[in-house]
């Protein structure tokens, strides 16, 4: 009997970790998804307070091997000790806290590297420009190191923006969009929620939150009733002063709720509670958020920092140039004032979560893990490989 197919996830966080979002939580979704498909799967990450260095859930053997700089040592070292016993890698390079695995530098395998955006308009907002400057230089070169690498991109924006900006061949990055998190149950139809207005994510001050506080006074002299809810994870305090502030200038601390570190259950009911959802960001990968908010049947106002395959305007929701407040306070109270095109675009967003499911796009994964599989074969002292997919 041949042997079951073996799969190294090099990632930040598990599903378990507290702090694990974005990316994280997709490496976690696929890896789930050969475990399921009869995979041997092993997840390495970083370490969490409370969190045992060795775990097994949903079938994914977790290997938590501490955090920055080391994190990406062990790894390696812990790739050479088993590395007859891999069969592909997959790897989300940039991420929070921590330096790139580099697993190309030393890999014998096939590897799929996830990378989620380009990072110079980013980092500019996060960190100032000479920083900035600096890092974007770091990315680039840390880029060519995964240049052979099977690439994937959320959308076709940031694919042609990693092809363009960061020398990698297009023909190497494939597009796989996110996928709305298994458990999570989408809705058979809209349902009528009051003029509560939500923005959700970590307190980054990439998100721009603020811009939606800023709209509130028109909004207020239009709809009085409207309320806006900023919600998520913690991140940045400064930022998280800064709305404050804004909000208390404004005159607005009793229409604009702060919810911080909600548990899975309170997200999904917050969604559920709004009549939209604001994505002001000045860049995402995708926005994983809007998908949630589409299973819920809630539309969804996005900035152009957002790929058109997250929100497509007049379809799940409406889109309006970055920035722009005067846009995007008319699109707010369009949503608002207009019940019917709420059902129309809510009704869309449910069909559009819908193909955004694991199920729905795991084809596309298994074609990319057969690609990487293929590329494993030549070695000559592997095992027989045969895809779970």
């Amino acid at each position: 009997m041949t042997p079951p197919s073996r799969a190294l996830f090099l990632a930040g966080r598990d599903a378990l970790h507290p702090g694990a979002a974005g990316g994280d939580l997709q490496a976690w979704q696929w890896a789930t998804h050969l475990a399921a498909a009869g995979w041997h799967v092993e997840f390495v990450c970083q370490s969490g307070d409370g969190l045992s260095e060795r775990q097994t859930a949903s079938g994914v053997s977790i290997l938590r091997l501490g955090s920055g700089p080391l994190l990406a040592i062990r790894a390696a070292r812990h790739y050479r000790r088993h590395k007859s016993e891999i069969d592909i890698i997959y790897e989300d390079p940039i991420g929070a806290g921590r330096t790139p695995f580099l697993s190309p530098l030393y890999a014998r395998v096939g590897v799929i590297a996830v990378w989620h955006q380009v990072s110079a308009d980013l980092l500019a907002t996060l960190h100032g420009s000479g920083v900035a400057a600096v890092l974007s230089f770091l990315e680039r070169l840390v880029a060519r190191f995964y240049r052979r690498a099977f690439l994937w991109a959320p959308s076709w924006e940031r694919a042609d923006e990693i092809s363009r900006d960061l020398r990698i061949p297009r023909d190497r990055i494939t597009v796989i969009p996110p996928t709305l998190a298994t458990g999570i149950q989408i809705r058979a139809t809209t349902v009528e929620a009051g003029p509560q207005i939500l923005c959700l994510g970590v307190m980054r001050s990439y998100k721009h939150f603020d811009h939606v506080i800023r709209t509130m006074p028109a909004i207020l002299a239009v709809i009085p009733s409207a309320r806006l809810v900023i919600a998520g994870r913690r991140g940045s305090d400064a930022f998280e002063s800064t709305l404050l502030g804004v909000s208390t200038a404004l005159g607005l601390d009793e229409v604009v709720d702060f919810r911080f570190d909600l548990t899975d259950d309170d997200r999904q009911a917050l969604i559920r509670q709004s009549a939209l959802l604001v994505i002001p960001s000045l860049l995402e990968g995708f926005g994983i958020v809007s998908i949630e908010a589409n299973a819920e049947g809630v539309p969804v106002v996005a900035s152009s920092g957002v790929p058109v395959a997250a929100v497509e305007h007049d379809l799940n929701g409406l889109r309006y140039p970055f920035g722009d407040l005067a846009a995007l306070t008319h699109h707010i109270q369009r949503i608002l004032q207009e019940p019917a095109l709420r059902r129309r675009l809510g009704q869309t967003g449910l069909a559009h979560a819908r193909a955004l499911t694991t199920a729905g796009i795991a084809p596309r994964f298994d074609r990319l893990v057969a690609r990487a599989q293929a590329q494993s074969r030549p070695t000559g002292s592997r095992r027989g490989l045969v895809a779970k997919s």
